[in-house]
């Protein structure tokens, strides 16, 4: 039966990739695009993502993906849905996008505080301008659950919106720096779609401006920044929610912090990364229920959420001969109460899990094939925040990308 699912689950995601790689067949000639498959197994819950990304010409570029998630061994049936589906149109240093699409900021390895990789797509649109130096974007999106990740008995917000812009710099050689402002709107007020396309203009003003009323409750500032020196290369991100980082009156610290180097000059022909980042209990949310940093009960933060901390060692090597790159690291995180909720929720005393684990990466390269396997196991204390208790974190990923 379980090997029938898994024939079954494998077919349905053949045929959705073959139907989107010949959609892209009449732009092969002229385009630069990607088709990928994700194969990710955690602890008996297998996630399949099939995706296009990919430039069309003459300005346009697309973004699709599609989902599966379930379990092959136990009573829950797989799911599909929509990962992404939008696009963008360039011309000269514009760029307009939009669309159910993914933005990622930062410079984080690992663990990033805002918007990373990993982050959930949601409903927006916006624009980019390009300088030599400079990059600036600004977007509007909807944050409301989808109504397919509701659950039983739950009801879609009426109101949540995303406001966000941010500015990448690079003033001097070895040094970028990005700064970036966020919030999130939970009610309409008069003029809202000029404020929020209009550039530079600040958010965190807006409830001070004469005529606006709303219920803008939830300011995020962040900033992020590289600086290459000759023997290693600096990195950081810093996140503070409704500034100054401690309000008073017994709110908590309001703020996320990763710090990491990478350096190459250790030994030749590898590369060594370390990573230490920090984020504090509930810093993606406030007192306002929906207006919490998150598309569900996805965070728009850290993908594990808030309250938490992690340290990362990693070594990495390309070995030439067989066209591959393999990756070693080891890290250790504890977990809190990590689900992003408002601050008027009485805050759960729970045990904090201490994870100590191992992650293996290896890449290969097959002409225009790009080949990815991932293994991340991690022993547990206080599994699930219960005392003395021990478990087993498991995730892998098998991944191929064809570029056309």
């Amino acid at each position: 039966m379980e090997l029938r699912k898994g024939v079954h689950l494998m077919r349905v995601v053949t045929a959705v990739l073959t139907v989107l790689a010949l959609l892209c067949l009449p732009t092969v000639a002229w385009a630069d695009m990607s088709v990928g498959l994700d194969w990710e197994m955690r602890n008996r819950q297998n996630i399949l993502s099939v995706w296009v990304d990919g430039e069309l010409g003459n300005g346009f570029a697309i973004n699709l993906g599609v989902g599966a998630e379930g379990s092959m061994e136990g009573p829950d049936k797989f799911t599909t849905r929509v990962d992404e589906v939008g696009g963008s149109y360039s011309i000269g240093a514009f760029k307009l996008f939009g669309g159910l699409i993914n933005h990622s900021l930062g410079t984080a390895k690992e663990h990033p505080t805002f918007l990373g990789p990993n982050s959930p797509a949601f409903l927006n649109v916006g624009y980019e301008v390009s300088g030599d130096k400079w990059t600036y974007m600004k977007l509007l999106g909807d944050l409301r659950t989808p109504r397919w990740a509701l659950l039983p008995g739950e009801e879609q917000e009426e109101f949540k919106r995303l406001g966000l812009h941010y500015l990448r710099l690079g003033p001097w050689g070895p040094l970028t720096i990005g700064v970036g402002e966020a919030v999130v709107f939970v009610s309409p007020f008069d003029g809202d779609i000029l404020y929020t396309t209009l550039p530079v203009l600040p958010y965190y003003f807006a409830k001070y401006m004469p005529g606006i009323k709303t219920s803008i409750d939830n300011s995020l500032f962040y900033g992020d920044g590289t600086l290459e020196l000759p023997g290693a290369t600096f990195y950081g991100e810093l996140l503070v929610n409704e500034f100054p980082m401690n309000p008073g009156h017994g709110s908590p610290k309001l703020f996320a912090v990763t710090l990491g180097a990478e350096t190459d000059s250790l030994i030749p022909g590898w590369n060594f990364m370390a990573e230490y980042t920090y984020i504090t209990d509930r810093a993606y949310s406030n007192k306002v229920k929906d207006a919490a940093y998150s598309v569900g009960d996805r965070s728009l933060g850290h993908p594990l959420g808030d309250d938490l901390m992690g340290v990362d060692l990693q070594a990495k090597h390309y070995w030439e001969a067989l066209s591959t790159e393999t990756t070693l690291g080891v890290y250790h995180l504890q977990l809190g109460n990590a689900e992003v909720r408002p601050w008027d929720k009485p805050a759960e005393e729970i045990l904090r899990e201490k994870v100590y684990g191992i992650k293996l990466e290896a890449k290969h390269w097959l002409k225009n094939i790009e080949l990815r396997g991932y293994l991340d196991l991690g022993y547990t204390v206080d599994y699930r925040h219960e005392a003395g208790k021990t478990g087993i974190k498991q995730k892998a990923v098998l991944s191929a990308t064809w570029y056309l």
